[in-house]
């Protein structure tokens, strides 16, 4: 069976990960970033241009 595109993007397939931050007296959950909040975040740090990697 081929997915759509719509049940590819309802998937719930985010992995996260509580992690112990003894400094802070507790824990922090680090989770999975999605495509959209990869794109705000790069939008918001680079101003839309795609870092340049060395090759």
């Amino acid at each position: 069976m081929l997915l759509g595109k719509q049940q590819i993007l309802d998937a719930q397939d985010r992995r996260h990960e509580d992690v112990a931050v003894p400094e802070w007296g507790g824990s922090v959950r680090v989770a999975m970033m999605s495509a959209r909040d990869r794109d705000r975040w790069e939008q918001e740090t680079y101003g839309g241009d795609t870092p340049k990697v060395d090759d």
